[in-house]
C-alpha cells in the first residue's frame, strides 16, 4: 500500500497478489523505495516524485501482469508458474550537491527472468534533474571516450562473457549508457542484451568523481 498523508507527501511500499477465480496465485507486483534522508525541501520534492512514479508504475504493472498471467493460466494451467514484477528504487550517492535514485526491475512472465536498471540523478539544491555534464567537468566527447574505453576494457578482460561483436554493438549503442552516483564515484552501466547476453546481467564500471 502507498500511503498519502494530509500534507500531500507519500510514503510506504506497494505489494499486490493477483489470484485466479479458483484461488491460484497468478502474479505478484511489488515496489519498494529506500528514500533520500536529507532534511531539505529538495529531498522532499524528489522523494514525492519517486513515490508518484511508484504509484503510476504500480497501476500499469498490476494491469499488465494480471492480463498476461490470466491468459497464460487459462491457456495451460498445468504448467503455469506465477508471474512477478519487482521494482526496487534506491537512493544512492546522496550528498549536498547531487543524488541518484536507481530503479532495479525484475520481471518474470514465463521463460526467463529479466533484469533491467534505470537511474535518475537530481540536484540537491532544488530537486531538478541533473545531467552528467552538470556533475563532471568533462565535455560530452570526453565522456563518450571514457565510456567507450571503460566498457572496452571489460570486454577485453573477459571476451567470452560478451557478444563476439560487442565492441561494434557498443559503438552503436553509446546513447544507451546510463549513469548514477554511488558514494564518491560515477557508475556507468549498460543493461543486458546490448553488448552481452541477458544472462550476463547489467554491465557496469565506475570512476571516481
Amino acid at each position: 500500500v502507498i500511503d498519502i498523508t494530509t500534507d500531500g507527501t507519500t510514503s510506504g511500499n506497494y505489494s499486490k497478489q493477483i489470484h485466479a477465480d479458483d484461488g491460484t496465485l497468478l502474479a505478484t507486483v511489488s515496489l519498494t523505495y529506500s528514500p533520500l534522508t536529507s532534511n531539505s525541501t529538495a529531498a522532499d520534492k524528489i522523494n514525492k516524485n519517486i513515490y508518484d512514479q511508484m504509484s503510476q508504475k504500480a497501476s500499469v504493472m498490476t494491469v499488465q501482469m494480471e492480463t498476461a498471467a490470466t491468459a497464460a493460466y487459462t491457456k495451460n494451467p498445468a504448467s503455469f508458474q506465477p508471474y512477478y514484477y519487482m521494482g526496487t528504487y534506491q537512493a544512492k550517492g546522496e550528498g549536498s550537491d547531487f543524488a541518484s535514485v536507481v530503479l532495479e526491475e525484475r520481471t518474470f512472465m514465463g521463460g526467463t527472468e529479466t533484469k533491467t536498471l534505470s537511474a535518475d540523478t537530481y540536484n540537491m539544491k532544488n530537486g531538478s534533474d541533473a545531467a552528467l555534464t552538470d556533475i563532471v567537468t568533462d565535455s560530452e566527447k570526453e565522456l563518450e571516450t571514457l565510456m567507450e574505453k571503460g566498457f572496452s576494457a571489460l570486454i577485453d578482460q573477459n571476451p567470452d562473457a560478451f557478444y563476439s561483436d560487442a565492441k561494434d554493438r557498443l559503438d552503436k549503442n553509446l546513447d544507451e549508457v546510463g549513469f548514477y552516483l554511488d558514494n564518491n564515484a560515477v557508475v556507468f552501466y549498460l543493461n543486458s542484451g546490448i553488448i552481452a547476453p541477458e544472462s550476463a546481467g547489467v554491465i557496469a564500471f565506475s570512476v571516481p568523481r
